[in-house]
């Protein structure tokens, strides 16, 4: 549909690609690229610098009040006063911050396992040569890619408590995963843990559009986890709008719908998460 020829490779022809793992077969789609996306929001913020803005770090904006004239906007030191504005801040929102936003998204996170740097010996011995992306077909999802240092990058969803407790969890739960999925390295150190919020819509969709039935602010947000790119091109479409070049984005079909009971969001997670886990299976 979309003019681009993937291709099917079976479970025999998988080590011949460099994919060496308990998998039982692949779909290669020769679109996109990796990127390391600490670099590139640091580029990106440089790239504002440069052209002007001003951006302001670790001042949290605890209250929106808008009116025909513009919005005030309240952080815990300062008040600012602004014309347009655009909400961008996806898993990191806060219900009421307007008052629209509340339930229109759902936080969930998203972890990543590094492993230290294999050896050519470690590389050859799991069979997994290529720098691909890739990911697998469950709900909750893998993600993993060799990394140009020799280190290996496996990610996950599944974790709802950012509690100690819960990261120690998830950190050991991918460790299992990993051993299970590339048996060659069940023994290699994986120093590096983290995990940040992506967030989701009710429809599954994500949003680009304007807060209610504002003409002076818009929001973009829920990516479910394909933000790197997706959340590049929603900024191009909300600079658009506000610069009043377009009032339309391809994206924005319908409203943004509510999560019911939106106060009690957060704990549909468990019941979905448990759902997910018994669709999909052990990993083995």
């Amino acid at each position: 549909d979309y003019g681009v020829a993937s291709t099917l490779i079976p479970a025999h022809e998988l080590n011949e690609h460099g994919i060496g793992g308990k998998f039982h077969g692949g779909l290669h789609v020769p679109i996109g690229f990796a990127l390391n996306p600490g670099k590139y929001v640091s580029g990106l913020a440089k790239a504002a610098l440069t052209a002007g803005v001003t951006i302001y770090g670790n001042s949290p904006v605890t209250a929106i009040k808008s009116d025909d004239t513009g919005h005030i906007l309240r952080t815990k030191k300062a008040t600012l006063r602004a014309k347009k504005l655009i909400v961008a801040t996806n898993g990191y929102s806060t219900d009421g911050v307007p008052e629209w936003l509340t339930g229109r998204y759902l936080p969930m996170q998203s972890n990543v396992l590094i492993t230290r740097p294999l050896s050519e010996s470690e590389i050859n011995d799991q069979g997994w040569g290529t720098d691909l992306m890739a990911y697998d077909s469950r709900i909750l999802v893998h993600y993993f890619r060799l990394l140009p240092d020799g280190r290996f990058l496996f990610g996950a969803r599944g974790n709802i408590q950012a509690t100690p407790v819960g990261q120690q969890n998830m950190r050991a739960r991918l460790r299992r995963h990993l051993a299970t999925l590339f048996p060659a390295w069940r023994d290699v150190e994986t120093p590096h843990f983290w995990s940040g919020l992506i967030s989701l819509s009710r429809d599954r969709l994500p949003y680009i559009g304007p807060i209610g039935t504002s003409k002076n602010q818009w929001a973009g947000l829920n990516y479910h986890g394909n933000g790197v790119a997706m959340a590049t091109w929603t900024g191009a479409q909300l600079a658009k709008m506000l610069l009043g070049k377009t009032d339309h984005s391809p994206v924005r079909t319908r409203p943004l719908p509510r999560f019911p009971a939106p106060a009690f969001r957060r704990n549909y997670l468990y019941g979905a998460l448990l759902s997910y886990h018994l669709n999909d299976g052990p990993v083995r």
